[in-house]
Protein backbone atom coordinates (compact mmCIF):
# COMPACT_ATOMS: atom_id res chain seq x y z
CA UNK A 1 0.00 0.00 0.00
CA UNK A 2 2.82 2.64 0.83
CA UNK A 3 4.71 1.37 -2.25
CA UNK A 4 1.36 2.13 -3.92
CA UNK A 5 1.42 6.14 -2.84
CA UNK A 6 4.47 6.88 -3.34
CA UNK A 7 4.16 5.71 -6.86
CA UNK A 8 0.56 7.91 -7.52
CA UNK A 9 3.08 10.81 -5.65
CA UNK A 10 5.85 10.07 -7.88
CA UNK A 11 3.84 10.34 -11.04
CA UNK A 12 1.75 13.45 -9.84
CA UNK A 13 4.93 15.38 -9.53
CA UNK A 14 6.14 14.13 -12.92
CA UNK A 15 2.95 15.52 -14.15
CA UNK A 16 3.24 19.08 -12.55
CA UNK A 17 7.00 19.36 -13.71
CA UNK A 18 5.84 18.41 -17.07
CA UNK A 19 3.06 21.17 -17.19
CA UNK A 20 5.68 23.82 -15.24
CA UNK A 21 7.85 22.96 -18.84
CA UNK A 22 5.37 25.16 -20.86
CA UNK A 23 3.71 27.68 -18.21
CA UNK A 24 4.80 30.67 -17.13
CA UNK A 25 4.05 32.43 -14.24
CA UNK A 26 1.55 34.53 -15.19
CA UNK A 27 -1.88 33.11 -16.09
CA UNK A 28 -2.24 31.95 -19.91
CA UNK A 29 -3.52 34.22 -22.46
CA UNK A 30 -7.66 33.43 -23.06
CA UNK A 31 -9.30 32.73 -26.63
CA UNK A 32 -9.22 36.34 -28.40
CA UNK A 33 -5.47 36.77 -27.30
CA UNK A 34 -4.29 36.27 -30.94
CA UNK A 35 -2.38 33.24 -30.08
CA UNK A 36 -4.86 30.35 -32.81
CA UNK A 37 -3.51 27.06 -34.03
CA UNK A 38 -4.30 26.98 -37.87
CA UNK A 39 -4.13 23.38 -39.08
CA UNK A 40 -2.17 22.94 -42.62
CA UNK A 41 -0.95 20.61 -45.07
CA UNK A 42 2.25 21.04 -46.20
CA UNK A 43 0.80 23.27 -49.26
CA UNK A 44 -0.43 25.68 -46.10
CA UNK A 45 3.19 25.62 -44.56
CA UNK A 46 5.03 26.27 -47.84
CA UNK A 47 3.11 29.16 -48.63
CA UNK A 48 3.58 30.81 -44.98
CA UNK A 49 7.45 30.64 -45.31
CA UNK A 50 6.59 31.80 -48.99
CA UNK A 51 4.88 34.91 -47.96
CA UNK A 52 7.31 36.52 -45.63
CA UNK A 53 9.83 36.36 -48.78
CA UNK A 54 12.42 39.95 -47.95
CA UNK A 55 12.19 38.44 -43.51
CA UNK A 56 14.18 36.40 -42.39
CA UNK A 57 11.84 32.91 -41.10
CA UNK A 58 12.79 30.73 -38.41
CA UNK A 59 10.09 27.47 -38.66
CA UNK A 60 10.56 24.81 -35.25
CA UNK A 61 8.97 22.23 -35.98
CA UNK A 62 7.51 20.12 -32.59
CA UNK A 63 4.81 17.85 -30.50
CA UNK A 64 3.33 18.39 -27.40
CA UNK A 65 4.52 15.18 -26.78
CA UNK A 66 8.62 15.38 -27.29
CA UNK A 67 10.39 16.36 -23.90
CA UNK A 68 13.02 18.07 -26.19
CA UNK A 69 10.32 20.52 -27.84
CA UNK A 70 8.83 21.37 -24.84
CA UNK A 71 12.14 22.19 -23.61
CA UNK A 72 13.58 24.23 -26.07
CA UNK A 73 10.03 26.24 -27.23
CA UNK A 74 10.43 28.54 -24.94
CA UNK A 75 13.77 29.58 -26.38
CA UNK A 76 11.89 29.82 -29.79
CA UNK A 77 9.33 32.31 -28.44
CA UNK A 78 12.38 34.67 -26.98
CA UNK A 79 13.67 34.87 -30.12
CA UNK A 80 10.62 35.77 -31.56
CA UNK A 81 9.58 38.38 -29.17
CA UNK A 82 13.24 39.65 -29.48
CA UNK A 83 14.12 39.82 -33.23
CA UNK A 84 10.20 40.70 -34.85
CA UNK A 85 10.98 43.71 -34.65
CA UNK A 86 14.48 43.44 -37.28
CA UNK A 87 12.30 41.02 -39.26
CA UNK A 88 12.36 37.84 -38.14
CA UNK A 89 9.44 36.05 -38.66
CA UNK A 90 8.99 33.25 -36.58
CA UNK A 91 6.53 30.24 -37.36
CA UNK A 92 6.00 26.94 -35.51
CA UNK A 93 4.40 23.69 -36.53
CA UNK A 94 3.22 21.25 -34.40
CA UNK A 95 3.73 17.50 -35.74
CA UNK A 96 1.22 15.70 -33.42
CA UNK A 97 -0.76 13.21 -35.76
CA UNK A 98 -4.13 13.27 -34.39
CA UNK A 99 -6.38 16.34 -34.72
CA UNK A 100 -8.03 15.39 -31.50
CA UNK A 101 -4.45 17.01 -30.12
CA UNK A 102 -4.91 20.45 -31.11
CA UNK A 103 -6.66 21.00 -27.93
CA UNK A 104 -3.29 20.33 -25.93
CA UNK A 105 -1.08 21.75 -28.33
CA UNK A 106 -2.87 25.21 -28.55
CA UNK A 107 -3.08 25.55 -24.32
CA UNK A 108 0.95 24.73 -24.55
CA UNK A 109 1.06 27.74 -26.92
CA UNK A 110 -1.19 29.83 -25.00
CA UNK A 111 1.34 28.90 -21.83
CA UNK A 112 4.20 29.85 -23.75
CA UNK A 113 2.75 32.84 -24.75
CA UNK A 114 3.72 31.92 -28.77
CA UNK A 115 1.79 34.97 -30.57
CA UNK A 116 3.68 34.02 -33.71
CA UNK A 117 1.89 31.80 -36.59
CA UNK A 118 1.12 28.57 -35.01
CA UNK A 119 0.66 25.75 -37.95
CA UNK A 120 -1.33 22.17 -37.35
CA UNK A 121 0.05 19.35 -39.75
CA UNK A 122 -1.97 16.44 -38.63
CA UNK A 123 -2.79 14.86 -42.20
CA UNK A 124 0.64 13.81 -43.79
CA UNK A 125 0.61 12.01 -46.66
CA UNK A 126 3.65 10.17 -48.17
CA UNK A 127 3.90 13.28 -50.84
CA UNK A 128 3.67 15.70 -47.98
CA UNK A 129 6.12 13.82 -46.15
CA UNK A 130 8.41 13.51 -49.21
CA UNK A 131 8.07 17.41 -49.91
CA UNK A 132 8.77 18.09 -46.59
CA UNK A 133 12.03 16.05 -46.53
CA UNK A 134 12.79 18.46 -49.47
CA UNK A 135 11.93 21.67 -48.42
CA UNK A 136 12.50 21.58 -44.87
CA UNK A 137 15.07 19.11 -44.48
CA UNK A 138 12.58 17.09 -41.95
CA UNK A 139 12.92 13.37 -41.21
CA UNK A 140 10.38 12.79 -38.66
CA UNK A 141 13.16 13.91 -35.67
CA UNK A 142 11.82 16.30 -33.10
CA UNK A 143 12.57 18.71 -32.52
CA UNK A 144 13.32 20.22 -35.97
CA UNK A 145 13.79 23.91 -37.31
CA UNK A 146 14.47 25.59 -39.99
CA UNK A 147 16.30 29.30 -41.05
CA UNK A 148 15.55 30.59 -44.04
CA UNK A 149 16.88 33.97 -45.51
CA UNK A 150 15.56 36.57 -47.04
CA UNK A 151 15.08 35.55 -50.36
CA UNK A 152 13.55 32.61 -49.25
CA UNK A 153 16.26 29.98 -49.36
CA UNK A 154 17.17 27.26 -46.52
CA UNK A 155 20.35 28.19 -44.98
CA UNK A 156 20.25 25.62 -41.96
CA UNK A 157 18.09 23.11 -40.24
CA UNK A 158 18.88 21.54 -36.95
CA UNK A 159 18.68 17.94 -39.01
CA UNK A 160 22.18 19.04 -40.89
CA UNK A 161 23.85 21.07 -38.20
CA UNK A 162 22.85 20.85 -34.57
CA UNK A 163 23.76 24.27 -33.34
CA UNK A 164 23.63 25.78 -29.03
CA UNK A 165 20.87 28.43 -28.48
CA UNK A 166 23.28 30.92 -28.64
CA UNK A 167 24.85 29.67 -32.06
CA UNK A 168 21.28 29.50 -33.30
CA UNK A 169 20.75 33.08 -31.85
CA UNK A 170 23.78 34.31 -33.57
CA UNK A 171 23.14 32.90 -37.30
CA UNK A 172 19.79 34.47 -37.34
CA UNK A 173 21.46 38.19 -35.65
CA UNK A 174 23.86 37.42 -38.98
CA UNK A 175 20.84 36.58 -41.33
CA UNK A 176 18.84 39.82 -40.18
CA UNK A 177 22.36 42.10 -40.50
CA UNK A 178 22.25 40.71 -44.18
CA UNK A 179 19.95 43.88 -46.10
Amino acid sequence: MRALLIAVLLIGAVAVVGLAVYQSEEPPPQPGDGIDLVRADYAGIDRAVAEQKGSVVLVDFWATTCGPCRQKFPQFVDLHKRYAAGGLVCISVCYDPEPEDRDTALRMLRGWRATMQNLHFPDRTRADRERMRERFAIAGYLPHAVLFNRAGERVWDSFSARKSGAELEQLVADELAKK
